[in-house]
């Protein structure tokens, strides 16, 4: 597309000079039983080159976790991003998507998807964890342990159920918030840019699996039925 990720990110850092910015930086298949150390200061994230340009050169701070770290930059990024560490799963209550997602948070927190859907909206596997965790989370038996080392070079141990490996549908949102107004989008060149509220988004997930648990599973939203839904342990997942 032609642009310089450094003056992107400089232009989105500037843009949100007065509140914070976080990024995903992410690491699932960096970062596994068979390589199990995450180092904030050192693993890649997996993310795409902006949020690699934005981890090295313009984040401030970086949660702690072996799959699902986020970078952010700002006023709120410590508070935001601290507790990561305290949770053994991706999205849970210490984590930047448990803490936005809290009756304490003012409104004005968005998501923005540049060049993609909400396919790679991670925020959406927050609800997922609080309804159903046994559905869309390995098992407990199947936590597998890491190393993470911090910032300033402190080493904890932590043990992680990741995400279930499972094809999801997230895209629903996409069509169910854009038929309520919800979603600004534009573009530039060819590349589509897609903003909404977060707090609204976390309400539409909330209500959609609260009446139906399975939602997010493709053929039981296409009214085909649903995979297997044993409880046995599956290969690493995002």
């Amino acid at each position: 597309m032609g642009w310089r990720p450094d003056a992107t990110c400089e232009a989105l850092v500037d843009f949100m000079r007065d509140g914070t910015l976080l990024m995903p930086a992410m690491s699932w298949s960096i970062v596994t039983p068979q390589h199990p150390v995450f180092d904030a200061r050192s693993t890649p994230c997996q993310t795409g080159v902006l949020s690699e340009t934005f981890r090295t050169d313009f984040a401030s701070h970086r949660s702690l976790h072996p799959t699902h770290s986020v970078c952010g930059i700002g006023r709120r990024a410590d508070e935001l991003l601290s507790g990561h560490a305290l949770d053994g799963t991706p999205c849970g209550n210490g984590s930047p998507y448990g803490i936005i997602n809290g009756d304490d948070t003012p409104n004005e927190v968005f998501v923005l998807l540049i060049g993609a859907g909400f396919e790679c909206c991670t925020a959406i596997h927050r609800p997922e964890e609080v309804v159903s965790p046994d559905i869309y989370l390995q098992p407990t038996e199947c936590s597998e342990d890491y190393r993470l080392i911090d910032l300033s070079g402190r080493e904890i141990k932590f043990s992680l159920r990741r995400h279930a490996r499972r094809v999801r549908d997230f895209q629903q949102y996409g069509h169910i918030l854009n038929a309520q107004g919800a979603l600004r989008l534009s573009a530039i060149s060819d590349v589509g840019f897609i903003a909404t509220d977060m707090r609204h988004l976390m309400n539409v997930v909330f209500d959609r699996l609260s009446k139906d648990k399975y939602a997010h599973f493709p053929r039981w939203a296409y009214g085909l039925g649903i995979e297997d839904q044993s409880g046995s342990c599956r290969p690493i997942g995002t």
